[in-house]
């Protein structure tokens, strides 16, 4: 795989990635900041915390195993059925 696949991968994940750097999804809505009424959740998204960390466990070892094993990932080929709530960007 390409650099340039891989950045493309990386941007598919990025509401994933985004997420995980500010910790679970129950910790951003106690910890964010004072905006107008609906913004936060606007911004950071409703996915139930456990379904969250499934996705994410998903996303993040087949984003790992397809350059490093050298394996197929149908998950990162575009939407899954078993995680809607991930979207691709970019």
């Amino acid at each position: 795989m390409t650099r340039r696949q891989l950045r493309a991968r990386a941007g598919a994940l990025a509401a994933l990635g985004a997420a995980s750097a500010l910790g679970s999804p129950t910790a951003r809505a106690s910890a964010a900041p004072k905006e107008p009424n609906g913004l936060p959740s606007r911004m950071t998204g409703t996915v139930d915390p456990a379904r969250f960390t499934v996705s994410r466990r998903a996303c993040l070892t087949a984003f790992f195993d397809q350059p490093l094993r050298g394996r197929h990932q149908p998950l990162l080929d575009g939407p899954s059925l078993l995680h809607p709530d991930v979207r691709f960007v970019g």
